[in-house]
């Protein structure tokens, strides 16, 4: 037999008064907010049922008393007040006519139940007793049912905004969070908190109401028993509130170690290709297995934290379980106590373990359930781009022009100082200089990846950070070195942002990137699958559906960041014929290490050390033997 009174409701509520759990309940229940009316009749099924077992309950009285009673309708003399043997306690706190009104409804379920033969009794009950379990069983049925409805639906809302939150977070954040993290706390982290968002609260409504109507059985069989009872419950209360606190440090631990593994392994299979190479499973074998023992010995923690509540719990439950038997025994033999009521403190009391046992995992699963929650949430708190489509709508007809233009990714070491370009329509501006020069950064300026530090970007004269996000990407175009390709049709990946795109546009796209011949030769074609970031392809097919992808956008500002250069000859000439019909008319700007794809730009801008230290013309700039002479000497000899 296991009791353990209200440990686990005290030591949720004792949790819950902290004011970083306090908050994270009210977040949470903002995710519940368009799902009320749901929410309402899973809670109106929740307090059905555990109505229907509490009063399932009653039925044991006069069950005992049909069996064990000389007459079949039991008609005692009223006893003195504060008796034991009265039927209507008298320590009930109600006003006198309320009072009255308890014991005349008490009188005529009696009469209804006790009337005629004990046989006649023993039937009515039976048939009362199995629509009573019909009741309990449809409202288990409809409150099982409206739970995981609600659940999923709540849980497919939090992944959506958790996912639409990531896709807005600055590119600074990717840069500086482990692909994992990512990962992890969309996929594992969310599926854990259900329990603190739904499962545990509807869990937490139903076994309080319970254990509430059983504690009601309790006193109104007998007060001093009750007593006697809920003298065990400070000391669970007290140790499951300090292992609920325990726990819940020791489940973020192990989730974080979780995310640790997920990283891992999702490094590895994205670096395949160099961990082969290397000849480094052994070495990545044994970061996922340091990982792997870091989350298994934390996830014993927990389990050994779980595992120690019930036993404990019981422990002092027991002790209180023997002492309500020889006190309750000897009111019984002295007859201070009916029979039947005896029968029915004892059946409560056995039933009371039910929801008290739900409640003390409830508690645990909860205090798991927030350490997640709080991951999330403090996912959702990063800070994201400004909204996309707020904004004045961006138009690029006269000039871009960066001003004083300064930025650092730490304000400790500054990637651009001080720079000033103009790019008219129609120009083509190369980059150059060492790496780390700058380069990259100055171009994911233009599309807001990053925000400056210090100066501004003027967009025909108007501030890019004043112009929607969505209309200044939509003039922008980037082909890098880097190519992203998704697990999809060739088709998909030219056409991506477009599915309805007509076909001839998608071919004459490809055709201009050089790509048709190549696309052909495939399986399936243009429906052919080309694997997670396009795997199946060689580096110069990758890099040619990506020009046709940008082909395809017809942007007012093409990027090319490194594009070439980690190609062959053949595939840098292809494409460079592919980039030279795609420039045609548009703005563009060229990172290039291979002097050889930039000579014939109308601006050469030389980075050193995030300045721009030249500026010109190929020919100008070699005969100027500055920084850029340096480099063609280099390259050309």
């Amino acid at each position: 037999m296991e009791w353990g009174g209200d440990k686990a409701l005290a030591g949720a509520v004792e949790g819950a008064l902290s004011c970083s759990t306090m908050k994270s309940f009210l977040r949470l229940f903002g995710f519940l907010r368009p799902h009320w009316r749901l929410a309402a009749v899973t809670a109106l099924c929740v307090t059905l049922f555990a109505s229907f077992s509490g009063v399932s309950i009653l039925a044991v009285s006069p069950f005992v008393r049909i069996l064990f009673d000389d007459r079949p309708a039991v008609a005692e003399a009223p006893a003195a007040a504060g008796s034991e043997t009265e039927r209507a306690p008298a320590w009930i706190p109600l006003p006198g006519a309320a009072r009255e009104w308890v014991r005349a409804a008490q009188r005529r379920a009696e009469d209804f139940l006790m009337r005629g033969s004990r046989t006649q009794a023993l039937g009515r009950l039976c048939v009362i007793l199995l629509l009573l379990f019909l009741a309990k069983n449809v409202t288990h049925y409809a409150q099982t049912y409206f739970e995981a409805y609600l659940e999923q639906s709540v849980l497919r809302d939090v992944r959506n905004r958790v996912y639409m939150h990531v896709s807005e977070v600055p590119l600074g954040t990717y840069v500086r969070q482990r692909t994992g993290t990512f990962i992890s706390r969309i996929v594992n982290d969310v599926n854990v908190m259900r329990i603190a968002l739904v499962g545990g609260l509807l869990s937490l409504l139903r076994n309080s109401l319970m254990m509430l109507m059983a504690v009601a059985i309790l006193l109104a069989a007998s007060w001093k028993l009750a007593l006697v009872a809920l003298l065990i419950l400070p000391p669970n209360a007290l140790l499951i509130a300090r292992l609920g606190k325990r726990l819940r440090s020791r489940s973020g631990h192990a989730q974080e170690r979780m995310a640790d593994m997920a990283s891992v392994v999702q490094e590895t299979v994205s670096g395949a290709r160099i961990v082969k190479a290397f000849g480094m499973h052994a070495f990545e074998l044994g970061r996922f297995s340091r990982f792997n023992a870091d989350y298994f010995m934390s996830y014993i923690k927990v389990r050994r934290l779980q595992a120690m509540a019930g036993p404990v719990s019981e422990m002092l439950a027991i002790v209180g379980v023997v002492a309500i038997l020889w006190f309750g025994g000897r009111l019984v033999i002295q007859g201070q106590l009916p029979l039947d009521r005896m029968f029915l403190f004892i059946t409560a009391m056995i039933w009371l373990a039910e929801p008290v046992k739900a409640l003390i995992g409830v508690h645990n699963s909860m205090q798991e359930g927030l350490a997640a929650a709080d991951r999330v949430l403090a996912l959702l708190d990063m800070p994201t781009e400004p909204p996309r489509h707020v904004g004045r709508p961006a138009r690029f007809e006269k000039a871009l022009q960066f001003d004083g233009v300064g930025f650092a990714y730490d304000l400790t070491r500054p990637v651009l100082r001080d720079v000033d370009v103009s790019v008219r329509p129609g120009e083509v501006v190369a980059l150059v200089g060492p790496s780390g020069a700058g380069k990259s950064t100055f171009v994911d300026l233009i599309p807001r990846f990053y925000e400056v530090t210090s100066g501004r970007i003027l967009m025909d004269g108007v501030d890019l950070r004043e112009l929607s996000l969505d209309s200044l990407r939509q003039l922008v175009g980037m082909v890098t070195q880097e190519v992203i390709l998704f697990n999809d049709t060739v088709r998909a990946n030219i056409a991506y942002g477009a599915p309805d795109i007509d076909e001839e546009r998608v071919v004459a796209a490809a055709r201009a990137a050089n790509a048709h011949d190549f696309i052909l030769q495939l399986p399936d074609g243009y429906d052919t699958t080309i694997g997670e970031r396009g795997v199946t392809l060689s580096g110069g097919e990758r890099q040619r559906l990506s020009i046709a992808r940008a082909i395809l956008r017809d942007p007012q500002i093409l990027i090319f960041d490194e594009a070439t250069s980690s190609l062959d000859s053949r595939n840098e000439q292809l494409i460079q014929e592919a980039i030279e019909r795609l420039v045609r008319g548009r703005t563009t700007l060229v990172v290039a290490h291979r002097l050889s794809t930039v000579q014939r730009a109308d601006v050469i801008l030389v980075f050193e050390n995030g300045r721009i230290v030249e500026r010109g013309t190929h020919d100008d700039l070699v005969a100027a033997a500055g920084p850029y002479a340096k480099l063609h000497e280099l390259q050309f000899g």
